[in-house]
């Protein structure tokens, strides 16, 4: 009798440790995050990109300095052929920088100026004189960073040249450019930060849409400055706005993950969570390693990687941590 008692104890003991440990196995498996899975792919980056364009229809392009200035070099003549970059004019860099520093002590009074006259609701006039004053500033920084006057059109020859070495500008027209054909041109700027070599374009002008044949970008003032001739547009005024569009296409890379990948840590380095399997407290468990990353080129929906990963979390159900526990999402 005592025998069979013992072995009626000893069966409940083990089914009351069998439980808590199914218990404490279920409550351990419902913590766990829910993860679901990538590796890397080949892909391509792709990127879109809309900015506003002008038409403008230009024969002759007149070039005045914003100040006066000792010209030390004329590199181009009247008659001259001209192609983006090249060097006109080399002017005295001196002459330049105190232009521009009392251009700046004027900007200043003006903008104290504009400030009084918007508290008074008077006029506008400072305002005005003062965004003049600025565009000529912008002028003097191109010169002053380009070591001269430089040609920003594709092609353009000298029409009229009115420096001469060792004298010192009028503040007058110094310079005239003709296009080697006369026509419209649509033109549209794009900011340094979202700048690619794009690979197509079209513009959209009123109700017509057309494809573009891009041609190199010239940088200016932060910006990379784009200008494309039309044809046939004698329809649509100078100005008239068009909305460009444009698109990027990579070379197909062979390693690629979803953005949505990606974390960043409090220095900005980039990082993954990979899944591995590991024998823990339950038998074998799934378990998240931190794996840094190099990205060299991205979109909004992928990053281009220099390594091959496997497992790779793209999304989980809860925060994560290194060597964090989690269950594996079958996606």
């Amino acid at each position: 009798m005592k025998k069979y008692w013992f072995v009626t104890v000893a069966a409940g003991m083990l089914l009351a440790i069998g439980a808590c440990t199914l218990i404490s196995a279920k409550n351990y498996a419902e913590d766990l995050a829910v993860v679901t899975l990538t590796s890397t792919a080949p892909n391509a980056i792709r990127e879109e990109l809309t900015v506003d364009g002008e038409i403008f229809y230009e024969e002759i392009s007149e070039i005045r300095l914003p100040t006066s200035c000792t010209v030390e070099e004329v590199f181009a003549g009247e008659g001259a052929w001209l192609e983006a970059g090249d060097l006109i004019l080399r002017l005295k860099e001196s002459d330049l920088q105190i232009a521009y520093y009392e251009m700046l002590l004027q900007a200043e009074s003006l903008e104290e100026t504009a400030e009084a006259e918007a508290e008074e609701f008077r006029g506008g006039l400072a305002a005005w004189q003062l965004v003049r004053l600025r565009e000529e500033m912008e002028i003097l920084e191109e010169l002053i960073s380009q070591e001269g006057l430089i040609c920003a059109r594709e092609e353009a020859y000298v029409i009229y040249q009115g420096c001469e070495e060792g004298k010192r500008t009028d503040g007058e027209t110094v310079l005239k450019l003709g296009l080697p054909e006369k026509g419209y041109r649509l033109e549209w700027a794009v900011d340094m930060s979202g700048f690619r070599e794009f690979t197509s374009g079209s513009a959209v002008i009123g109700k017509d849409k057309r494809k573009l044949a891009l041609g190199q970008p010239v940088y200016k003032n932060g910006s990379y400055r784009y200008s494309v001739r039309l044809e046939g547009e004698e329809r649509y005024a100078q100005g008239y706005p068009v909305r460009i569009e444009l698109q990027y296409v990579s070379e197909e890379y062979p390693m690629t993950i979803p953005s949505s990948c990606v974390r960043y840590d409090g220095t900005g380095a980039a990082y993954v969570y990979e899944v591995v399997e590991q024998q823990r407290n339950f038998g074998k468990e799934y378990v998240v390693w931190k794996t840094g990353i190099t990205i060299e080129d991205q979109d909004e929906k992928k990053v281009v990687v220099k390594a091959a990963l496997t497992n790779v979390v793209v999304r989980s159900s809860k925060e994560l941590a290194d060597m964090d526990a989690v269950a594996v999402l079958e996606d």
